[in-house]
């Protein structure tokens, strides 16, 4: 898993630090960077607005002309020239958002930078950060899949008996109109337990085949999804009927880039999947990453992630609490730590926390993932341990509801799951079990009856939601119940949260303690914080 420490800085001491300045930089595909420009900013556009220009000039211009001076746009121009050829530029791709509207507003002149293997990443994005017409520039992180060691000894699926899902398959057993996604190592669509309920596999990434699964842990994740069931064959998944999807971003021994995932999670939603798994991450927080996240919800996508392991712990030990007002340090996995997810940890058949399980406030349910055995290529079964076993028995539970109701939204899918899950641990929603054990039957029951419980994960941010034009600002979302009416939103959104002093430490104290008492939701405030650390 690849690994990243950020500086552990005060609130007031980020509010003008750089991106570059405030994050050590994680592992990352060599000299690639995602660049995205601001409306009116990319290297063609300026091109195109300085030749006009130079057409009609102004009188300005013809002034500017007259004394050898450039225009702004033309001296941005030169700049980023300059740039590219000082790193000695290979190739700009522009990332791929399939013609999706929402993904197009998201990543409207967004591009993948590819310069000389060796330039240094951090003089790259200082001298990137220094361009105004720059909006972000990040590496090209390389993220992990979350495995473990395999156990071929183990082959009971006591999952699906813990999470009560016999009893679920009296009401569904799935249906091939539900669309799954597993942006993962890809699937081997010809396994014999696979194969009639897999579309297809695409390679997404560098060297990533089609139709099959290099990595195998990609195949592992989609028999647990949905490995046919009732056919005499191998094991069942929570779906014994489902369409699912593959698509292959970790390639390069269980890694992959930011760019691939990204597009991934693109291709995905452009695909018509209702529910994605990604039993991947890392613990770099990516603009990029996050903006494929919160297009796939806005297009009606329920995204389920893997909690993450931190198997560097002792056996004896359990993972330690992450700390909650650090929320980009190294205790956090991304996709994770993301709000728009469902956040899944890692149980054992005993009902206890997985040794490997991370923990923190990102975790928003808990399902089985010790000992799991499910498809493995090119045809046979492996027992595996991870969060990223625990995962897919979500996503698949995801897909076994909207087999009941297509009509569900991601936050009711997200409650129906997490709201009616088993009771562990802590009283209520802790760090370790989140909301509790997937209750697969209970899930379903609630969504037959329509009688769909709420409940939210204390401290977790509100989603983002998706700009009203390309390169606009969001739109807050309007209060619902239990919900606060902000009384100055526009100082807020500045970072004075309590209205009372410019911004300062006790703003922030005002603002964690609401979302502890699950009554904030204050995007504006989320996004100042979050680009002041990150930015």
């Amino acid at each position: 898993m690849s690994t990243l420490i950020v500086a552990a800085l005060a609130l007031g001491a980020c509010t003008s630090t750089s991106y570059a300045q405030t994050q050590e930089l994680a592992p990352a595909v060599p000299g690639e960077f995602i660049i995205k420009y601001k409306d009116g900013h990319s290297p063609a556009q300026l091109e195109a607005a300085a030749s006009s220009e130079l057409q009609t000039p102004s009188l300005l211009q013809r002034i500017r002309t007259m004394f050898g001076a450039e225009s702004p746009m033309q001296s941005e121009l030169n700049s980023l020239k300059a740039l590219e050829s000082k790193y000695d530029l290979q190739s700009v791709s522009a990332l791929e958002t399939y013609d999706q509207p929402g993904a197009e507003a998201l990543f409207n002149e967004t591009y993948i930078y590819k310069y000389n293997t060796d330039v240094n990443t951090t003089d790259v994005m200082r001298d990137y950060e220094n361009i105004d017409g720059v909006e972000y520039i990040e590496p090209n992180y390389i993220y992990t899949a979350f495995k473990a060691p395999n156990d071929p000894n183990y082959n009971s699926l006591w999952g699906m008996k813990i999470i009560k899902a016999e009893e679920a398959w009296e009401i569904s057993t799935g249906a091939q109109t539900v669309k799954v996604g597993v942006v993962d190592t890809g699937i081997e669509v010809n396994h014999p337990d696979l194969k009639a309920n897999t579309l297809k596999s695409e390679g997404m990434g560098p060297g990533c085949p089609n139709n099959t699964d290099t990595g195998n842990h990609g195949s592992h994740v989609a028999g647990t999804i949905g490995a046919v069931g009732n056919n005499t064959t191998g094991v069942a998944g929570v779906n014994w009927a489902v369409s699912m999807n593959g698509y292959a971003v970790l390639c390069a021994g269980g890694s992959g880039s930011l760019a691939s995932i990204a597009a991934g999670v693109n291709k995905a939603v452009a695909d018509g999947n209702k529910v994605i798994n990604m039993s991947l991450g890392g613990s770099s927080d990516s603009t990029t990453f996050h903006n494929a996240i919160i297009n796939a919800k806005n297009s009606g996508v329920t995204v389920v992630v893997a909690a993450g392991n931190c198997w560097n712990q002792p056996q004896s030990q359990k993972c330690p609490l992450s700390n909650p007002t650090q929320r980009g340090s190294s205790d956090y996995t991304y996709p994770a730590a993301y709000p728009e997810v469902i956040t899944t940890a890692a149980t054992t058949s005993s009902d206890q926390s997985a040794s490997f399980s991370n923990r923190g406030r990102a975790n928003d349910i808990a399902a089985p993932g010790v000992q799991i055995e499910s498809t493995w290529p090119p045809s046979t079964y492996q027992s595996i341990s991870g969060t990223s076993m625990a995962s897919p028995h979500v996503a698949g539970a995801a897909g076994l509801l909207l087999s009941v109701n297509p009509n569900l939204t991601p936050d009711q899918v997200q409650n129906a799951l997490q709201c009616t899950a088993d009771d562990l641990g802590a009283a209520g929603w802790d760090e370790v079990f989140g909301h509790g054990r997937l209750n697969l039957k209970k899930a379903i029951d609630a969504v037959q009856s329509g009688n769909i419980p709420t409940c939210s994960t204390p401290g977790q941010p509100p989603s983002t939601p998706l700009p009203t034009n390309p390169g606009g600002a969001t739109n807050t979302p309007a209060p619902t119940g239990g919900q606060q009416v902000h009384p100055c939103p526009e100082e807020a959104a500045k970072g004075n949260y309590n209205c009372t002093t410019p911004t300062d430490d006790n703003d922030y104290k005002a603002w964690e303690a609401e979302f502890k008492q699950g009554v904030s939701s204050l995007s504006p405030w989320f996004e100042y914080i979050r680009k002041a650390i990150y930015n």
